[in-house]
């Protein structure tokens, strides 16, 4: 049954309105035969409810409307006898007002589940696209702190030898580890406290320059190294 319920999604909206409408008919002209004494008015329904889910609002309702006179007419000419003439008026008024209750409801509950499940798949692609790039930031925060600590580890091993140390390489040394905040703060906490698309294209706008510098950095100083 399942199988045949979402096999319906993929049959074009006119064909699914079409059907929903022939089925009203057939169910109006059994309810002719039967006589009066047999109500059907649950049957009327069936094709209400699936052109209601299926294809929309407009179409329940226009639906809703054919299917009272359907009834209506049913009724009257299956020899219904009236004690006044406003009778049949007042019973097509109340049942058209509650196939439109049921349309309107079962069209609304079928638009908020698309929205819910749109919502799903956007936060399921949010999460890949978070779990990927916390995955990449770990690479690279990994590869830059074994930069940061060749560095560090030499200018360590210079001043204790004495030697004097280019100040542009402490700071690119700085630089380096202001630039690990920044990626850890872009992957794992950003993502988390709104506005993700803003702040990560910032913050890697910003880590982008940062080890910019520390690269021009580097490549100055060993120019001059290789110069002098």
């Amino acid at each position: 049954m399942r199988n045949v319920l979402n096999s319906l999604d993929d049959i074009p909206a006119v064909f699914i309105i079409a059907g929903s409408f022939c089925m009203a008919v057939i169910v109006g002209l059994v309810d002719y035969y039967t006589g009066p004494e047999v109500a059907f008015s649950v049957f009327y329904l069936l094709p209400i409810a699936v052109v209601s889910w299926y294809s929309g609002i407009l179409p329940g309702v226009l639906l809703s409307i054919a299917s009272a006179l359907v009834w209506v007419l049913a009724d009257i000419g299956a020899g219904h006898v009236y004690t006044s003439g406003l009778v049949p008026f007042w019973n097509t008024l109340m049942r058209l007002g509650l196939f439109i209750v049921i349309s309107l409801l079962l069209a609304e509950l079928r638009r908020n589940i698309r929205i819910l499940y749109q919502r799903e798949m956007q936060i399921q692609r949010e999460q890949t696209i978070i779990q990927t790039s916390q995955k990449i930031t770990a690479l690279l925060a990994e590869n830059l702190t074994q930069e940061n600590a060749e560095i560090l580890k030499w200018i360590e091993s210079e001043k204790k030898q004495g030697r004097e140390v280019d100040e542009s390489l402490e700071r690119a040394s700085k630089i380096i580890g202001s630039s690990l905040h920044v990626l850890t703060e872009a992957s794992f906490v950003t993502p988390f406290t709104g506005g993700v698309s803003t702040d990560v294209e910032s913050h890697m706008e910003d880590l982008t320059d940062r080890l910019s510098r520390v690269q021009e950095t580097f490549e100055t100083y060993y120019t001059d190294e290789g110069d002098t």
